[in-house]
């Protein structure tokens, strides 16, 4: 009776212990994972510039008429609206006005070597003129602003003289602004007019958008006589929205989109592994299993991969599978949400 209720008893202890041991190795099958959705985005390929931020809306202020500055009422960058008046003038009479097509060739030549131009010298010319032999106030004539903008290259100041033609300043309207940059022969092909361009840099803050509005028709060699350079096309770039942060001469990056690619399917990068033959795999829940899928992968971003074909969009990939791990076993997604 005791041997039978020994023998029993090892039973029971075996049967309990065989169950216990297949509940743990059920539980031991499940193995949790992250996984992610494949997403669909639209990808640029972009080509990165440097460039100079350019005034391409200065007009120049001119002398109808010869005449002596009486009054001026701005100085170098000053702001100014379109009409406001700049200066105040007094017509003077006597005028030095020699034409330039008639002038002598040396006296031609020294006044090039001077730096001046026929209306640069007329009106020195007259101002001399003026202070030795005298001269007449006429009417005064008023100096205005042809545009809302800013005043640069003033060239005048109280009681200089001017002849008709000079220029007396310019007033440049940043709101027209565009950057000018190089491209490299071996890109240049990949870019047309119209395309959308990122602008930013080192003395303003925030991105500026642009446009590609000008592709130059000639190309230009960067280097000298001494030293090998490289051949180059200069582009132009239309500034969207510029403010008072940006000012003619800054430097400026461009980063232009050159190829636009819809519908690109994206898996986070840690979803791409190899398999045993090397080729690049994405590991794809379906239900509570895993299933390798060989994928053919494009470009790499800096948090994605572009998965060409392989899967669809209604996948939803492991991250960072373990093959050894998911082969044969439950797979269940983490919930963090339930953390």
């Amino acid at each position: 009776m005791i041997i039978r209720k020994t023998i029993l008893a090892l039973m029971l202890f075996t049967f309990l212990g065989l169950g216990t041991w297949a509940v743990f190795s059920d539980k031991e099958k499940v193995v949790y994972v992250d996984t992610a959705q494949v997403s669909v985005q639209t990808l640029y390929t972009t080509l990165s510039v440097n460039g100079t931020i350019m005034d391409t809306g200065a007009a120049a202020v001119t002398m109808p008429k010869a005449g002596r500055i009486s009054k001026l009422f701005v100085e170098e960058g000053s702001s100014v609206v379109k009409g406001q008046v700049l200066a105040d003038v007094v017509e003077v009479t006597g005028t030095f006005n020699i034409q330039w097509p008639v002038m002598p060739d040396e006296l031609r030549k020294t006044i090039s070597v001077l730096g001046m131009d026929e209306q640069d010298f007329n009106s020195v010319m007259t101002q001399y003129a003026y202070s030795v032999f005298g001269g007449i106030d006429g009417q005064h004539f008023y100096l205005t602003s042809p545009c809302d903008g800013i005043v640069t290259d003033l060239r005048i100041s109280p009681d200089d003289y001017a002849a008709a033609g000079f220029k007396a300043a310019a007033v440049s309207d940043f709101s027209a602004l565009e950057v000018s940059a190089y491209v490299s022969e071996r890109n240049i092909s990949n870019l047309v007019e119209g395309l959308k361009v990122e602008l930013t840099g080192e003395a303003f803050e925030g991105t500026y958008s642009g446009v590609l509005t000008k592709i130059m028709p000639t190309a230009i060699q960067t280097g000298t006589l001494t030293s090998a350079g490289e051949t180059v096309v200069e582009i132009r770039i239309n500034v969207k929205n510029p403010n008072a942060s940006l000012k003619p001469g800054y430097s400026a990056k461009a980063l232009i989109y050159t190829v636009k690619k819809t519908n690109a399917r994206l898996v986070p990068y840690e979803a791409v592994v190899q398999n045993d033959s090397g080729e690049e795999t994405v590991y794809v829940l379906e239900g509570n299993a895993a299933s390798a899928r060989v994928v053919e992968t494009g470009r790499e971003l800096s948090d994605y991969t572009e998965i060409l074909r392989g899967i669809s969009v209604s996948d939803t990939v492991i991250l960072n599978p373990v093959p050894s791990q998911l082969n044969g076993s439950t797979v269940v997604a983490n919930r963090y949400e339930d953390k």
